[in-house]
């Protein structure tokens, strides 16, 4: 039996356009702190169902496993957040931002350096 698809409840007033390692987490939590219930890569750690959603769009996109996400799977997925900070997002290009666009960059060697020492968890 297959879930039944919220539409997207919040509007989307603010998008990070970012990479990871590039300041998301601080703009997670000041974007938090003014009232934006913001969606960021560590908030899907903490909830299995959604990290596991999360895992299959991001197969089907890169991987070629399973369906790709529709639309209305990408607006069920994000649909309480009112701010984003995750790099996916050209992938749910459709979710406007009303108020703000945020991008974020840094010096390719430091940030290469950055995700070479970042501990990733290990697939199962």
């Amino acid at each position: 039996m297959a879930a039944t698809l919220q539409p997207k409840r919040v509007p989307m007033q603010v998008l990070v356009l970012s990479m990871s390692r590039t300041g998301t987490v601080s703009l997670f939590t000041a974007l938090n702190m003014l009232g934006y219930k913001t969606l960021h890569g560590t908030v899907y750690n903490e909830q299995d169902e959604k990290h596991a959603r999360w895992e299959r769009a991001i197969d089907a996109k890169y991987y070629g496993i399973g369906e790709k996400f529709s639309l209305a799977q990408w607006d069920d997925l994000l649909s309480e957040y009112s701010a984003v900070t995750v790099s996916l997002l050209k992938h749910v290009v459709h979710v406007i931002a009303t108020n703000a666009t945020i991008r974020t960059c840094r010096v390719t060697c430091s940030l290469k350096n950055s995700w070479l020492c970042t501990p990733t968890p290990k697939s199962s």
